[in-house]
């Protein structure tokens, strides 16, 4: 691993840095003064405001420079979504390039919710985006330090604070650093606000399992001279959604075969029978009784026929499964603007906010007698001569205690400090500079865990017996055996930052040059820790190595603690090639930007990166064209660098090609796994093209089309070089052949290797169509690719009447050409995958459609999402299909201008108005609907209501 060359404190580290940047604007600025230019003419005496810049370049644009990459949401489209809870929810109504398995929110709430602990993750196209709040970073989520995701939490922002979203489709890493590899989504938080306004929000869901959203929300600011100060505060509640409450995921039988009164029984080394045991007729204890006869009393029925295994046909997961997290909200954030002098204004903001969330699972499945009981063998099988086991041989009980579910409170404080000043030199050139804190602190609870010693005390006495249906009542409580286990987790990020930006005039013909330069301090931290009962097994030897020492069920981990720092300096230059003055035919405009950023890590290699921007108008404003070529970057997480190895369990499993034909695998087949740090791991390294163009005639006054074709190809990524399917399926066919055979051991991490081609599929026969006793390591490496091709494209129309009002037409969408996500060389376009192991659901093209009118103090809006019929990558035939979608939003709403109810609000509205519910596929196991791309609510009925003094 790289160390740190920069000795001394971070401080001295930033003082070398702000010392060269000093020098050079000290050199700048003794020229003399001249009048701006940046994109138009600036008032002498007046400061050009860093926070009026757009995202994605340092250097000011002209409020109409067309075909600037940018969009920007507003305020009154966020209103339109009639999204008030989750920015993710929020983005996906408003740009249809949030697709594909990297945008996570509330519906990861099941068996992978720890990879977010009730977090939202947000990728413009499913690759790596920068989230800035107000221009400046914040910090990952702590979840980074618990097996999780590495992201920005967008859940924490509250909605209520947010006066605009800027979002660049475009690489930028030159221009901001890491992560910016699809682009750079900027919240910009509300300030320089003057009186106050308090409001409040209530949706509910039409279908049964009757989920509800409320909130209440204020903002108050005033001017006092040359000071601002904002200050807003929301607390917003959302309802859990569980799974027998929406249709497509009512039914979730036959998902398990860990369920009460289960029994396994081999037959053979690669065959045996299932038996479910008869709920109101339990079989006395130790009865040693054969399999026919317990059957001919009424006790058991046999559940399978070769590879047909019918024991968990009847019994339903949903209603234990949560769909959607319930979630609670209570966040404010405070601004502050002080205009010192004409030459001088500091400015502030934080950030605070409370997040509780809650998930749930069906309770724990018991999958072998318990590891050291007595009259048991060492894999967790009953001998004949055990006293609960009425066969009269060998018998591995399964069972579930359905009561106890399992629950995930995750309680999550952020907050968020920021301060700085920025100013004039003279007319032509202008600074900022900002020290920046994050910190966000985490605990999770988890409830309805199993103490393992326990359990195995209460089946030795007799308490707990695990081949009945139901324990004797009172069971549960003298045993003991249920629990909570805990998770702690913090991270933090600090940052300096200063830039000046300024003009040169005189040198080209066609204009002033414009440039930027600045540098900046990150120090990141990160760790976490757990209950002493959820650190792992250490001993190689023990066949529960990697599994937490005291609990079954909990998430386990041991502690991890790390930092790192990075140093960089970045250079913009904005230079015009012609311009209307000159009066060149098909030249009106053509300018380039340029923009080149170093950063120096102390345990990663140091990347340089690229961009280049260029603006072609050929005749006038109507129509204008750019092109942009940008190298971009994602450094290793903290975690996969150094992190101790944590075991869980792995996706679903299933497709695995048999050695001597046919496959293995299904909807309940999960193994163990290891997950191992990497201290050699490199920077993921992007490259991305975009071209576009901007058509705004002006015979058609209002009307704007827009089209970019956009490239995107990432190398060096992270990961593991195969889904695990085809990794179990090499190793499965080639034996010590394969590469990863080194990785697969049965019975336990350090357990019998693999020797043979076949030994897989003899495990999953052996027993009952089952991979519990596979163990899989799994280590992460710098070995994929991603590439990406398609057209982002809009249409939108204004117009005024004066009889009607004014009426505003959109259509936004993409098109997808190719989409390689990196784990398989397959193109994904027009697919739905799994969301976890690959790509998610990529539709060939979507679009979002609109109509708002304002007349008055009347408005109203209409909007809508269409997505086309995709195909299932995996299915029983070679491509099944998923049907199309096509989701209405209605909104209406009166603004009060006189009388007692002046200063009034009200809106109603009604998002899917046509109730309709996600297309199924059984791509998606997990709930048979990839909800985070369809939604399951259903038809929402929201008010929200907002009075202004």
């Amino acid at each position: 691993m790289k160390t740190n060359t920069c000795t001394g404190s971070h401080f001295m580290c930033f003082a070398k840095l702000l010392t060269a940047g000093s020098a050079l604007l000290m050199a700048l600025t003794q020229a003399p003064a001249q009048t701006a230019t940046i994109g138009s003419a600036v008032p002498e005496g007046d400061i050009i405001m860093m926070d009026r810049y757009v995202v994605g370049s340092h250097i000011p644009w002209a409020a109409d420079a067309p075909a600037v990459p940018v969009r920007i949401i507003s305020r009154v489209d966020i209103e339109n979504t009639g999204v008030s809870g989750d920015m993710l929810d929020l983005l996906r109504k408003q740009a249809p390039q949030f697709v594909g398995s990297a945008n996570i929110g509330s519906n990861n709430s099941n068996i992978a919710s720890n990879w977010t602990n009730g977090g939202s993750m947000l990728s413009l196209r499913s690759e790596p985006t920068l989230v800035l709040i107000n221009g400046r970073r914040a910090a990952h989520s702590p979840v980074a330090a618990l097996t999780g995701f590495t992201f920005v939490d967008v859940n924490s922002i509250p909605l209520s604070a947010v006066e605009r979203i800027e979002m660049l489709s475009d690489g930028a890493s030159a221009i901001y650093g890491a992560d910016a590899v699809s682009g750079v989504v900027n919240v910009i938080l509300k300030t320089n606000y003057t009186g106050l306004e308090v409001g409040g929000n209530y949706k509910f869901a039409t279908r049964s399992g009757h989920w509800e959203e409320r909130s209440v929300r204020a903002v108050a600011g005033a001017q006092l001279s040359k000071t601002s100060l904002t200050v807003s505060f929301e607390w917003l509640k959302s309802d859990p959604l569980y799974q027998n409450e929406r249709p497509f995921s009512s039914d979730m039988s036959n998902m398990t075969y860990s369920l009460p009164g289960a029994v396994y029984i081999a037959t053979s080394a690669t065959t045996g029978n299932w038996y479910k045991a008869v709920a109101e007729n339990t079989p006395p204890t130790g009865s040693n009784m054969t399999a026919d006869q317990l059957i001919a009393a009424g006790y058991y029925t046999l559940e399978s026929h070769g590879d047909d295994v019918t024991v968990g046909e009847n019994f339903n997961l949903s209603p234990y499964v949560t769909l959607i997290n319930g979630s609670e909200r209570a966040a404010g954030t405070v601004s502050l603007e002080h205009k010192y002098n004409a030459n001088l204004t500091y400015f502030g903001d934080v950030l605070f906010s409370n997040v509780k969330t809650y998930s749930q699972l069906a309770g724990q499945p018991i999958t072998s007698m318990p590891y050291g009981a007595t009259n048991t063998d060492g894999y967790g099988v009953a001998n004949a001569n055990h006293p609960q086991n009425p066969f009269d041989t060998e018998a591995a009980p399964r069972n579930r205690f359905v009561d106890y579910s399992r629950g995930y409170k995750t309680t999550t404080n952020s907050l968020r400090l920021l301060g700085g000043a920025r100013g004039r030199i003279n007319a032509d050139w202008h600074w900022e500079g900002a020290a920046n804190y994050n910190k966000a602190s985490q605990k999770q609870k988890q409830t309805g865990v199993i103490d393992r010693d326990a359990l195995t005390a209460a089946v030795d006495s007799g308490i707990i017996n695990l081949f009945a249906v139901e324990q004797a009542h009172g069971g549960f409580e003298e045993a003991g055996i249920f629990g909570t286990a805990w998770q702690r987790a913090h991270s933090s990020l600090f940052t300096m930052d200063f830039r000046v930006n300024g003009t040169f005039h005189n040198i080209l013909p066609a204009g002033p040059i414009q440039i930027a330069v600045g540098v900046e301090m990150r120090h990141e931290t990160l760790d976490g820790n757990y209950d002493e009962g959820s650190y792992t097994i250490s001993d190689t030897s023990d066949i529960l190595y990697g599994n937490p020492v005291k609990w079954d069920g909990a998430t386990g981990g041991n502690p991890f603690r790390d930092s790192r720092d990075i140093y960089s300096s970045f250079l913009q230059l904005r230079v015009p090639i012609t311009s209307p003055a000159q009066k060149i035919p098909g030249l009106h405009t053509l300018e380039m930007d340029f923009a080149l950023r170093y950063e120096k890590y102390n345990d990663t290699d140091d990347p340089v990166v690229p961009k280049i921007l260029l603006r072609y108008l050929p005749i006038n404003n109507e129509l204008a064209f750019r092109a942009t070529y940008s190298q971009s970057f994602n450094a290793p997480a903290l975690y996969n660098l150094s992190a101790p190895d944590s075991v869980g369990f792995t996706s679903v499993i299933r497709n695995v090609a048999q050695h001597g034909g046919g496959s293995i695998g299904n909807d309940r087949c999960q193994a163990f796994q290891l997950d191992r740090s990497n201290p050699n791991l490199e920077p993921e390294k992007s490259k991305s093209f975009n071209i576009g163009v901007v058509y705004s005639p002006k015979a058609v006054k209002g009307l704007e089309l827009e089209a970019t074709y956009f490239h995107i190809k990432r190398t060096n990524l992270i990961g593991s070089a195969m889904p695990l399917e085809k990794i179990l399926e090499d190793v499965e066919l080639n034996g010590t052949a394969s590469r990863y055979a080194q990785f697969v051991h049965f019975g336990g991490f350090s357990g019998t290797p693999v020797t043979d081609p076949g030994q897989i599929s003899g495990s999953y026969h052996s027993n009952g169509q089952s991979l519990y006793d596979l163990y899989y390591i799994n280590v992460n490496e710098n070995t994929n690719y991603a590439m990406q091709d398609g057209v982002d494209f809009s249409v939108r129309y204004d117009l005024n009447t004066q009889a009607a009002g004014k009426f505003g037409f959109q259509v936004v969408g993409t098109w997808y050409n190719r989409y390689y996500n990196g784990v398989m060389k397959y193109d994904y376009a027009g697919t739905t995958s799994d969301g976890f192991e690959e790509a998610g659901s990529i539709p060939r093209w979507r679009a979002n459609f609109g109509v708002t009118w304002n007349y008055g103090d009347w408005n109203a809006s209409l909007f809508g999402t269409y997505i086309p019929k995709m195909h299932e990558v995996y299915s029983a035939e070679k491509y099944g299909k998923v049907d199309d979608y096509t989701s209405i939003d209605l909104a209406v709403g009166y603004t009060f201008r006189k009388g007692v109810m002046k200063g009034l609000t009200a809106r109603l509205g009604c998002n899917n108005a046509f109730n309709k519910m996600p297309p199924t596929t059984w791509t998606w196991f997990d709930s048979y609907a990839d909800i985070g791309t369809y939604g399951a609510y259903g038809r929402v009925i929201y008010a929200d209501v907002s009075y202004k003094f």
